[in-house]
């Protein structure tokens, strides 16, 4: 199949397991989105609004919050916490 930028999928494997190709096809391609990266994620912030919807994520004593509205124009934060590279989807 094709996506819409062009780039062409194999999906002889999803064919064998059953699934219709033709519902492939309605992807906008890849790198379609930029992800978020910690430069450009606010490590510490205390004014956030109080019903601001975020994804929470801990590693030992480090923790974060990714606010779900700028993640939705992104789709992807790519960051490190503890000392381990995460990506944070939305």
């Amino acid at each position: 199949i094709q996506d819409r930028r062009g780039e062409r999928w194999d999906v002889t494997q999803a064919e064998a397991l059953g699934f219709d190709p033709g519902g492939f096809q309605y992807g906008i391609g890849r790198n379609a989105f930029t992800p978020l990266t910690d430069a450009r994620v606010r490590k510490e912030d205390k004014g956030l609004p109080g019903r601001l919807r975020v994804i929470g994520v801990a590693q030992g004593e480090e923790k974060r919050a990714y606010s779900v509205p700028r993640l939705s124009g992104h789709e992807v934060a790519n960051s490190t916490l503890g000392g381990k590279e995460i990506a944070v989807a939305y």
